[in-house]
């Protein structure tokens, strides 16, 4: 997981970038995982704190 910049203010774009390994069995998906209920979870929260 990569942002685009190490420190922003609120309301700052700041682009976050993920990088996943390409091996994967037919059927795996991403969504339902932890790493993104966490990626989620984070936003939310910044969102409403920027308001």
């Amino acid at each position: 997981l990569r942002f685009s910049k190490k420190v922003a203010a609120p309301g700052e774009l700041v682009i976050m970038t993920l990088n996943l390994p390409h091996v994967h069995a037919d059927g795996d998906s991403i969504n339902g995982t932890c790493l993104l209920s966490t990626i989620d979870v984070a936003i939310k929260k910044s969102d409403t704190a920027a308001n």
